[in-house]
């Protein structure tokens, strides 16, 4: 089966939103700051010519279509996971006592949703619903580490760049809906892959409107320019030890005198 001109459609304005992310990714510098979102970017890119080309030729419901739509988007949630860890990385980057705290519990957080999808997906592995279900689980894991990663931001006062706030709204966006998609998509693959297919190139579509709008809204990360709160306690401190030692100096040569 080939596809719809509905399916032409949402694919041609998915390719269009895309190419402008990858687009402003360049044009922003998007690579300095965040070299695996702009990664991520790019292969979601190649990824969608390589899928309707497939699906063009020798239709969806082929194997051929199916595990390389499977292996490819396994390739996307790596990325997407790695992309979330780069978020973490440059918002505690400034703040060492932050970047210790987000060190053990978002690995923690992690690893007990990674086990709960094992879980739940080890009995059906050889079913079509295990695909869905693995999905469903990885989504997840990556929605509630990037609400804690914000909840934890808020928490302790860290500034969040406008930018990373973008980013980071349209990657959970898109794991919220995909969790959502997953758990109620019922229908057959060869029924349902349509309207499932469309609901989650719609999704996709809706993130990457918000990477668009933030790409343009916001310039490359400024420098920091006043250090963070414990650096700048440590500088006061050596300050006033250096004066208290000049004091000193000072007060011996008068002696010598």
């Amino acid at each position: 089966m080939h596809l719809t001109t509905g399916q032409y459609v949402a694919w041609l304005v998915g390719f269009t939103l895309e190419c402008m992310v990858c687009g402003l990714a360049v044009r922003r510098k998007l690579q300095r700051d965040f070299p695996v979102f702009t990664t991520y970017a790019f292969v979601v890119l190649a990824r969608s010519i390589l899928i309707f080309g497939l699906y063009r030729t020798i239709g969806y419901t082929s194997k051929t279509a199916l595990y390389s739509y499977w292996l490819t988007q396994a390739l996307e949630l790596f990325l997407r996971a790695a992309a979330i860890g780069e978020l973490a990385w440059v918002v505690s980057r400034p703040y060492p006592g932050f970047r210790k705290v987000l060190k053990w519990v978002l690995p923690g957080i992690a690893l007990a949703l990674l086990v709960r999808a094992a879980f739940a997906t080890v009995p059906h592995a050889r079913l079509w619903p295990g695909y869905l279900i693995f999905e469903r689980e990885m989504e997840f894991t990556a929605a509630v580490v990037l609400c804690v990663l914000l909840g934890l931001s808020r928490r302790y006062d860290v500034e969040v760049q406008a930018r990373v706030r973008y980013l980071a709204a349209g990657l959970l966006f898109y794991s919220f809906f995909q969790v959502a998609n997953n758990a109620f998509s019922q229908s057959p693959y060869q029924s349902g892959f349509r309207l499932w297919a469309v609901l989650r190139t719609s999704s996709f579509d809706f993130a990457a409107l918000i990477w668009v709008i933030g790409l343009a809204r916001t310039q490359q990360i400024p420098p920091r320019t006043t250090p963070p709160e414990d650096v700048e306690r440590q500088r006061r401190v050596m300050t006033e030890g250096s004066e208290a030692m000049n004091k000193i100096m000072e007060r011996l040569r008068r002696f010598r005198r």
